[in-house]
Parts: structure tokens; C-alpha cells; sequence
């Protein structure tokens, strides 16, 4: 008899845990009629009584802050754990709760049984307390999210904002529970956990290699020596027979009295280069006698002249042939040469006139047919 009845103490200490929602933070449990309606009777919020509450009703601990303030507002909860995720519901605050903790919902039978069977009892759940117009007053409130985030393949963060836009909607609406909208998005700020990373700075000394520079200088060039070429003097060769007699002589300068030659640094005379002509072979012509006496007279005069006009005579005898066999050749010296040319003249002139004066009687006749120069 006496087990029966501790048995039954037990049994009821047990209910009375479940009935009044434990220690536990973010955990729902139920309480009221139709098991045990003295629970519900004398609500703590001033609005309510025992003939007008709710079918969906919940009670705030005592821990909360400022818990009074919510009364008249609704709870929102969903499942956390990844069970039953499709759904959420609401119940009005009104009452409270003394042995329940901070974060702990307890809800009436019916609200309880909107995400959770009533033989489990409990169940770990997010919430959050939202007026009537929608907006949120507290909350979420959550332990790990993580079950039912996994469960419908979003992010926890991207669960917990979606949680917030569907209990908004929900808390401004008529319904007492509605369906999950994973797009639906809310304002909740994220936590933010902050890590103290130690950091160190490492220092690296790099080293480079510089290229070497390299310096030029400007070599002053040595004097090249200068090999000088021997002078091969090649010794001038005959011309054989038949070959051209054309010869290029150079000839001395004729002092002519009267004209001034100049004289070098070294005391001689510049030698006067002048292409002459020479005659190629010995100028024979038959000149014809003609019976004039003035015509022997100048032939015996040339031949005179020829005589004893010694170099000044032999010069005039060779311009008066070059005359008559190469008259280009002749009038082209005597353009170059006028003075000379002048001073021969007169020369001859002056000669023949002493001549004839120490002649008394005509010269014999002279050939004059042959000349060699």
C-alpha cells in the first residue's frame, strides 16, 4: 500500500515538471484544461480572466524583462530541431510563469499541439514576441537553428530571417498558425562573433645582386707607324720598231732677252712643262723654185738665220715649219705664249737686218728642202 502511494507522488511530481515547463531556455510545454484547468485560472495580465481567455494562450517567465509590457501580444514558435519545419503558429500572452526560465514558452494544450504531439511533451523551438500590427517586440529567441536549417537546405542565418518575415506576416494576420515561406525574408541582425587572431609580421630581408657596371675609357690611339714603300725605279724601255712614235718631250725654257723668268726658293728656274709637238720624221719637201728674187732672197735669209742666229734662229726656223705643217698646233702656242712669240719676231727681224747689212753680195742658194729638230 505504501508503494502505491509513492509511486503515485512520483507520478505526479513528474506531470507537475512537464505541466510547469522545466528549467529549460527556448523549450516549449503545455498546461490547463482540459488535464488540469486549475493552472489557467487568475491569469497574471490585468486584460484577461477565467471566462474570457484564449484558445491559444501562453505564459512569459517571470525572468523575462519587462515580461509584463507583452501582455496582449503574441508569441510566435516554429520547431528548431528539423521536425514538423512547414509550419509556425501564435498564442496570446497572458499569463506568466514563476519556475520557468528565462527563454521558456509555455503554452496551452491547444497551442502546443499545433507543432508538437502532446504525447512528446517538449520540443526545442525558435520565437519571438510580435504585436498585432506585426512588428517585433523581442526576440528571436533560439538555441541552434541549425536541425531545420539543414532540413530545408538554407543557411542559418537565411533561416532565422526568414523566420522573422513569416512571423510578422503571421502576427498581423487572423490565423492562429500558417505554412513556412523559405523566401520570405525579415529584418533580423545577424550575430556577430568576433575572433582575436594573433598576428605576427614576419620581416624577409631580400637581398639583390646588382649587375657590375662597367666602365669604358676612352685609348688614346698611338701613332701608326707608316711603312714606307721602296721607289722602284724601273729603268725606261725601248720602243721596238714599229711602234708609235709619238713621244712627249719636255722642252727647256728658251731665254728669250727681254722676258723675265721666275726664279724658285732653290735658285732654278721652274721648269715649264709644255706638250710639244715634235715632228714625227724628217720634214723633206720639195719646194719649187720660183723665179721671184725677193722668194730666194727670204730662203737665203731662213738659212741664214738658221746659221747664225744660233738658239734664237733654230727656234724661228721651228715655229715657221710648225706654221705651215700644223697651223692649229702653232696658233694655239702663240695664243698661249704672245710675248714669246713677239719677242722671237723681233729677234729675227733684227737679226736679218744685220745680216744683210755685212752681206754685200747674194748668198749662195740653200737648200732648205731637209730640217732636223
Amino acid at each position: 500500500m505504501k508503494l502505491l502511494k509513492a509511486i503515485s507522488l512520483l507520478t505526479l511530481a513528474i506531470a507537475s515538471v512537464y505541466a510547469s515547463g522545466g528549467e529549460a531556455d527556448n523549450e516549449i510545454t503545455y498546461y490547463g484544461c482540459p488535464s488540469e484547468c486549475s493552472a489557467q485560472r487568475n491569469p497574471s495580465c490585468p486584460h484577461f480572466d477565467n471566462d474570457n481567455l484564449p484558445s491559444h494562450f501562453a505564459a512569459l517567465s517571470k525572468k523575462l524583462k519587462n515580461y509584463e509590457d507583452y501582455c496582449g501580444n503574441y508569441a510566435v514558435y516554429m520547431m528548431a530541431d528539423g521536425s514538423n519545419v512547414e509550419k509556425l503558429a501564435k498564442a496570446t500572452v497572458v499569463d506568466s510563469c514563476g519556475s520557468c526560465a528565462r527563454y521558456h514558452l509555455d503554452l496551452s494544450e491547444v497551442a502546443f499541439k499545433e507543432i508538437r504531439e502532446k504525447s512528446k511533451g517538449t520540443g526545442k523551438i525558435i520565437w519571438g514576441i510580435y504585436s498585432k500590427s506585426g512588428s517585433r517586440l523581442a526576440g528571436p529567441f533560439y538555441n541552434s537553428v541549425e536541425g531545420s536549417a539543414k532540413k530545408l537546405g538554407m543557411s542559418s542565418d537565411a533561416f532565422i530571417s526568414a523566420f522573422d518575415g513569416n512571423a510578422k506576416k503571421l502576427a498581423s494576420s487572423s490565423s492562429s498558425s500558417g505554412s513556412f515561406n523559405s523566401s520570405s525574408s525579415g529584418s533580423v541582425e545577424k550575430k556577430s562573433t568576433s575572433k582575436k587572431i594573433a598576428s605576427t609580421t614576419s620581416s624577409r630581408i631580400t637581398s639583390k645582386t646588382l649587375a657590375p657596371i662597367l666602365t669604358t675609357k676612352a685609348l688614346i690611339p698611338s701613332a701608326v707607324p707608316v711603312k714606307t714603300l721602296p721607289n722602284n725605279t724601273l729603268p725606261a724601255k725601248d720602243l721596238p720598231v714599229g711602234a708609235s712614235k709619238n713621244v712627249t718631250a719636255s722642252v727647256n725654257p728658251v731665254v728669250v732677252p727681254g722676258v723675265k723668268v721666275p726664279v724658285t726658293s732653290a735658285g732654278k728656274a721652274p721648269q715649264q712643262t709644255q706638250s710639244v709637238k715634235t715632228i714625227e720624221k724628217v720634214i723633206s719637201e720639195d719646194k719649187k723654185e720660183k723665179e721671184e728674187d725677193d722668194e730666194n732672197s727670204t730662203g737665203t735669209t731662213i738659212g741664214l738665220l738658221a746659221i747664225g742666229g744660233g738658239v734664237l734662229g733654230a727656234a724661228g726656223v721651228g715655229l715657221l715649219f710648225m706654221k705651215k705643217k700644223n697651223p692649229s698646233t702653232y696658233e694655239e702656242m702663240k695664243q698661249k705664249f704672245p710675248e714669246a712669240f713677239n719677242n722671237v719676231k723681233r729677234g729675227l727681224s733684227r737679226s736679218a737686218t744685220s745680216i744683210k747689212r755685212r752681206v754685200t753680195k747674194r748668198a749662195p742658194k740653200q737648200s732648205t728642202d731637209t730640217l732636223y729638230v
